[in-house]
């Protein structure tokens, strides 16, 4: 063996140490746009740090070495991340970027946990949100970006909690078919429309309340969205008459109780499917026979009336909820208000 050889060999067997010493005792090193810290004990290789652009994958496994995160911050593409708070996964706790934000589902790979809200960022133009399939609650609070124009959600979404307000370029939102629920806040004073797909049975309609939107339709006594979804009410509180047609009724379409004192009565059709409002004491509620969703959820200080061995009927009994049964002069005078109503709904186009 000549000496040279031998130095190759020498260098080659340093190096090789080196790397061992690096890998295996905390200092780390990069494999592609990873870096890693390597236990040959448990022959886990723990991820700590990141240098690409947010297109890699994180792999499994390494070398023979089980991946597994661990609790740090990094700059991941145009987001600032930290992994791990839950097992596996990624948090993102800002977005450095520019025009279009996306809220991903996934982050090299991984399922992202959640997002700190964004606000006052004047460099988002606009807003796309990914459908994330296993968790219902999953969205982001973006206020006071004033550059905002448009907010879209990924086909597929079935709910939505993605709030944009105070975003005063932002005209109309149109809300992808498929979306059922809306437990959202749009309150820019500039909006002018949301569209609502026929699959919606949920919304969250006070959030309009300082919008465009909700002034375009002050002249509507009953404005009607989604899957016939009482989205505004425009007329008077001391008797509220929802018409037959209507399906889905919740309280913040109806009256404000912080301001307005509701007494009188109120006449439910036998057209609602899905309920959730608050009936003060004093008032009295008059339902049909049919089943209602959602009624446990209900605020009820009143007295409903409703025909005798309805569904209502029942569930007072069961609940110990004021309950009277509905005479034949009062069940004819609920259907005839009911029914007449139905010819003042304005629906959405």
């Amino acid at each position: 063996m000549t000496k040279k050889v031998l130095v190759i060999i020498i260098s080659l067997l340093c190096l090789v140490a080196l790397v061992t010493i690096i890998m295996f005792c905390g200092a780390g090193v990069w494999i592609g746009n990873f870096k890693y810290c390597f236990d040959l004990t448990t022959k886990k290789a723990y991820f700590i740090d990141y240098r690409g652009d947010g297109s890699d994958v994180l792999p499994n496994k390494i070398r023979g070495f089980n991946v597994e995160m661990t609790d740090f911050i990094c700059m991941v593409g145009d987001y600032k991340c930290r992994f791990n708070v839950e097992p596996n996964e990624v948090y993102i706790k800002s977005f450095e970027g520019k025009g279009e934000f996306v809220l991903p589902a996934k982050l090299l790979g991984r399922d992202v946990y959640n997002m700190d809200d964004i606000e006052n960022n004047d460099e988002i133009t606009s807003v796309y949100i990914e459908y994330k399939s296993d968790d219902v609650h999953w969205g982001v609070d973006i206020g006071h970006c004033k550059n905002v124009e448009s907010g879209t959600f990924e086909e597929g979404t079935k709910v939505i909690y993605t709030d944009i307000w105070d975003a005063p370029k932002l005209k109309t939102l149109k809300i992808p078919e498929g979306v059922e629920e809306i437990h959202a806040s749009y309150a820019s004073t500039g909006l002018e429309e949301v569209y609502y797909p026929k699959s919606v049975v949920y919304v969250s309609g006070s959030d309009y309340n300082w919008t465009n939107f909700k002034k375009n339709h002050e002249d509507d006594k009953y404005y009607v969205v989604g899957d016939n979804v009482l989205l505004f009410y425009n007329g008077p509180i001391d008797e509220i008459i929802i018409p037959e047609g209507i399906k889905y009724l919740y309280n913040y379409h109806l009256y404000d109780l912080e301001k307005e004192e509701l007494e009188g009565k109120m006449y439910i059709p036998e057209s609602i499917c899905g309920l959730n409002i608050e009936i003060p004491e004093n008032v009295e509620a008059f339902f049909g026979t049919n089943e209602i969703n959602g009624i446990d959820d209900c605020s009820i200080d009143g007295t409903l009336v409703a025909p005798e061995g309805s569904y209502v009927q029942q569930y007072c009994e069961e609940n110990d909820v004021s309950f009277r049964v509905m005479t034949e002069e009062e069940e004819a005078i609920w259907r005839e208000k009911t029914e007449a109503a139905a010819s003042e709904i304005t629906y959405q186009e």
